[in-house]
């Protein structure tokens, strides 16, 4: 699974509701918010229009994804920004899902 080690990063965390499920999209609960979050594979290394269309389809609200080898167009960017799924590094989840906010 490609979004494993994201899913065991924010289940450590204990301010965060997450559900046990994280085959496709991992459900988050903070805040009084719910998180679908999607992490590309290594064949989505350019997050394009494409994968933010499919995680739109799954029904997915965010796509986090590491810097360190992936990176994501201005274009899906702003196309998921129209279609309410926010394309961000795991830096920024990690910072929005804060015990601090």
């Amino acid at each position: 699974m490609s979004n494993y080690w994201l899913y065991s990063q924010l289940k450590d965390q204990s301010h965060l509701e997450v559900d046990n499920n994280y085959h496709d999209l991992i459900s988050v609960r903070y805040n009084g918010k719910h998180y679908k979050i999607y992490s590309p594979s290594s064949a989505e290394y350019i997050i394009t229009i494409d994968v933010v269309q499919k995680v739109g389809a799954l029904g997915g609200n965010i796509i986090s994804f590491p810097t360190s080898w992936c990176q994501s167009s201005r274009e899906a960017i702003l196309y998921g920004k129209k279609h309410d799924v926010t394309v961000i590094p795991h830096g920024v989840l990690f910072s929005m899902l804060d015990a601090k906010e």
